[in-house]
């Protein structure tokens, strides 16, 4: 290993993705303001949900997600970027996980 690889520089993936997003939100804030960016990220947000939407209905064969099923696939989207998440109740119109990472 070259002494550039043992430099404890405190940057890995997640780090980086993190401050790259910090910083794309921060100019395109200064760029068209406040309310047009959080449009733009809102717009972002939906586009990536309906992509996850759609991988995970298609990989399940499901045309629709009961929302049982949909808890489940919220718990292993959040594993799958390392995170946590566990079901703590399903009620009525509602979902209610609890984040444990």
């Amino acid at each position: 290993m070259s002494e550039v690889a043992k430099l404890d520089v405190g940057l890995d993936q997640d780090l980086f993705l993190r401050e790259l997003l910090r910083q794309l939100s921060g100019t395109l804030e200064d760029v068209v303001g406040l309310e047009e960016a959080e449009g733009y990220i809102s717009t972002v947000g939906r586009a990536i949900g309906r992509q996850l939407d759609d991988r995970y209905r298609s990989a399940m064969g499901a045309e629709r997600l009961d929302r049982g099923r949909l808890a489940e696939v919220l718990v292993d989207l959040k594993r799958r970027i390392r995170g946590g998440f566990r079901i703590h109740a399903i009620e009525g119109d509602r979902i209610v996980l609890t984040n444990t990472a």
